[in-house]
């Protein structure tokens, strides 16, 4: 069990993280507060599933308070979860009073729940589903009142994500159907809780039937619930992360390109931002900036050279590596000469006019210039 509470934790924590990071920069997003909560609450309740965890909140508050207090962050992450949906809506006031309604039922049964495992003596606390003892009978109700709160809001969680999931853009409907998938298991599982009970009163030991399979759904369940909630933003990290490798890859390409050009012409050179360059070098986005100014500085050093180029018989339309043969020739004869040379000439142009486009043009010619030397 504790393999599968960790890998799934390995998913929510991560999750949990991220959207706290977001919520830091957007803290008026009510939405995102409740996906931030419903994720972070989720993440929590999944570490107390751990033996690691559970055993000393047990040993510092009492036996089955860690149960107690995982039960009470799962209709946390659903009522933060209906939430999230009751803040998107455009009837904001109806969102309002729903969610104060909703607030209340669940604190009502979160006070139930608290008094009823109290009231429990002993070890019973810690099996209040699978126990045939009558005398904790009225706790396992109140339990099971819990129980049935969660598969209402989940259910109504889900009937939302799929009705919304059907009117979203691509992106968006991924992510609602990983949602919807993930409420689905986990409503499964929380409907298998109350049957644990059902057959403890016969006398049979459910913990390797009914409450194992709960607890592999919920493993399932809850990891894709953070899947879902953060798809879009997983999307966009891996799209950033591709043009940030692109464009560290195209920048340590340039190099030799940059390098003989810097040399002939320093004065090319584009004023660097007021940072150190140390720190420059270390910030991670500071890729694309450093990316560019390698581009633009190429760039204007070709400019410069390629009347000398031109006068040497390399046309508009040389291939990048018909303009780096020439290169160390015309950056000589620049740099012997004291007449003045001719206008600048067009050389190794894109396709189109497009920065990265020009870029994998210069990005050819540094590589065909390395390969010359």
């Amino acid at each position: 069990m504790n393999l599968r509470v960790t890998a799934a934790l390995v998913v929510l924590l991560p999750a949990a993280l991220w959207k706290m990071y977001q919520l830091c920069k957007a803290p008026r997003d009510r939405s995102l507060l409740a996906v931030t909560v419903c994720v972070a609450c989720a993440a929590v309740s999944f570490c107390l599933g751990l033996s690691s965890v559970r055993l000393p909140v047990d040993a510092a508050l009492g036996s089955g308070m860690a149960q107690l207090i995982s039960t009470v962050l799962l209709l946390d992450t659903a009522y933060w979860l209906m939430c999230f949906y009751l803040n998107s809506s455009a009837d904001r006031q109806h969102a309002r009073r729903r969610t104060r309604h909703e607030g209340q039922l669940v604190g009502l049964i979160v006070a139930g729940i608290t008094w009823a495992t109290l009231k429990t003596s002993g070890q019973a606390r810690g099996s209040l589903y699978w126990t045939p003892d009558v005398h904790v009978s009225g706790a396992t109700a109140l339990f099971a009142v819990a129980d049935l709160y969660l598969i209402y809001a989940l259910g109504t969680a889900l009937r939302w994500t799929c009705r919304f999931a059907r009117m979203a853009s691509q992106a968006t409907a991924t992510s609602l159907r990983l949602t919807a998938l993930a409420l689905s298991l986990m409503t499964a599982a929380v409907a298998l809780r109350p049957l644990t009970a059902v057959i403890s009163r016969f006398g049979a030991d459910p913990r390797s039937g009914a409450a194992c399979a709960g607890t592999i759904l919920l493993a399932l369940a809850l990891p894709l619930l953070a899947v879902g909630l953060n798809y879009p933003s997983i999307v966009s990290r891996l799209t950033a992360l591709r043009l940030w490798w692109h464009h560290r890859e195209s920048y340590r390409k340039l190099r030799p390109l940059w390098t003989t050009l810097h040399r002939a012409f320093p004065e090319n050179a584009l004023r660097r931002t007021a940072g150190s360059p140390r720190r420059e070098a270390l910030c991670v986005r500071s890729i694309h900036r450093r990316y560019y100014r390698r581009v633009i500085e190429c760039r204007d050093g070709l400019v410069t050279v390629s009347p000398y180029l031109s006068i040497l018989g390399v046309g508009e339309d040389a291939s990048p590596q018909a303009v780096a043969r020439m290169l160390p020739t015309a950056l000589r004869a620049c740099a012997t000469d004291t007449t003045g040379a001719s206008p600048a000439v067009g050389m190794a142009l894109p396709a189109d006019n497009g920065l990265d486009s020009d870029a994998q043009q210069l990005v050819a010619m540094s590589q065909a210039l390395r390969d010359e030397h």
